[in-house]
């Protein structure tokens, strides 16, 4: 009972950190659209996608969060085949463009194509996202993120994710 209170408590605490950026981010848009009543669409454009973005990255929260959940629960079935990795995370890399420029960062990406992967891809894709997002998150602004993908020498693909940050504990 204490393992699955405890569990239970730090679900709880992820979810909310996890979904309060992409919700201040939404309000603030809005609030800035709601401004300017009398203006046109096309001028509050740019605020509306910044809406868009973080609806969709709240949406993709939500579904990591229910995934947590039902995996503590032993519900989730992992759907194993092939897929093309590279594709996968260049995927990952062009949803997260827009959000490294906007927090004032790069996101570079190296990916070696057509490279195949025997796997869960949504869960391979989960954990690439997972690893950007904290690379952007606990990064330096005016700084790089750099992503890079290839089969090295022994054959094996390798993945690999780099940025520059300071004052992280090691916990962290």
């Amino acid at each position: 009972i204490e393992v699955a209170w405890n569990r239970q408590k730090q679900f709880i605490a992820d979810a909310s950190h996890e979904l309060k950026t992409p919700l201040t981010v939404i309000a603030t848009n809005t609030d800035v659209v709601l401004s300017n009543p009398n203006d046109s669409i096309k001028n509050q454009e740019r605020w509306l996608h910044y809406i868009r973005s973080e609806t969709s990255r709240m949406s993709k929260l939500v579904a990591e969060l229910l995934y947590i959940a039902k995996s503590d629960s032993n519900e989730i079935r992992m759907e194993m085949y092939d897929f093309n990795i590279s594709d996968a995370v260049s995927e990952v890399c062009l949803n997260f463009e827009a959000h490294a420029f906007e927090e004032q960062r790069e996101l570079i990406s190296d990916i070696s194509p057509r490279l195949k992967y025997f796997g869960d891809e949504d869960r391979i894709k989960q954990l690439f996202t997972i690893l950007v997002d904290n690379a952007i998150k606990y990064s330096i602004i005016g700084t790089q993120i750099s992503v890079s993908l290839f089969r090295n020498n022994q054959g094996k693909i390798k993945f690999c994710i780099s940025n520059k940050c300071e004052n992280l504990t090691e916990e962290n």
